[in-house]
């Protein structure tokens, strides 16, 4: 089992915030930093709970049908994807799972996305024409995809896109 913990950047102050058998994925901060965000899946499905970031009980507070990724920066989106580790297809949600828009095909990948650091993009790898994985960016609704790496198969592939903190690097 993965249990969550809040340390101090400084070593100190550790705090455990589960005991539980499930493996708790997909952590994150809330926008206000009161609260840690994560997931635990289980039958083709996450629910999403948030936990006092210095303890205290979890509450469920959504579910999508699928393997959760990534809440988005306002703590209100998240990304979540449905098949088989080869045919993915990205959806965007409400927390509870409500506005689903799926937003790839399922032909790829889409390993690793992740939100800019303004909400208003998605970046993700994905297999090229010839079987590499490469970085993917489109606009959080979907529009505007466009490859941003050209990889050749002798410099290895991309994996796990991160957006700098103003957003202008990947």
């Amino acid at each position: 089992p993965t249990d969550l913990w809040v340390i101090g950047a400084d070593g100190k102050g550790e705090t455990r915030l589960t005991r539980t058998p499930e493996a708790e994925g997909a952590a994150s901060w809330s926008p206000d930093g009161r609260e840690i965000r994560f997931t635990v899946f289980a039958n083709d499905a996450s629910r999403i709970y948030a936990i006092p970031s210095g303890g205290g009980p979890a509450k469920m507070i959504g579910s999508v049908p699928g393997r959760a990724l990534s809440l988005s920066p306002d703590g209100e989106r998240i990304l979540y994807w449905t098949g088989t580790w080869t045919a993915m297809k990205m959806f965007v949600s409400g927390l509870d799972g409500s506005g689903a828009r799926q937003m790839t095909d399922g032909s790829g990948a889409a390993w690793g996305a992740r939100w800019s650091p303004d909400g208003k993009r998605i970046a993700f790898a994905d297999r090229d024409s010839g079987g590499i994985l490469q970085t993917h960016v489109m606009n959080a609704d979907g529009s505007g995809r466009r490859q941003v790496t050209r990889f050749d198969r002798s410099d290895g592939s991309a994996q796990m896109p991160s957006w700098s903190p103003d957003g202008t690097r990947l």
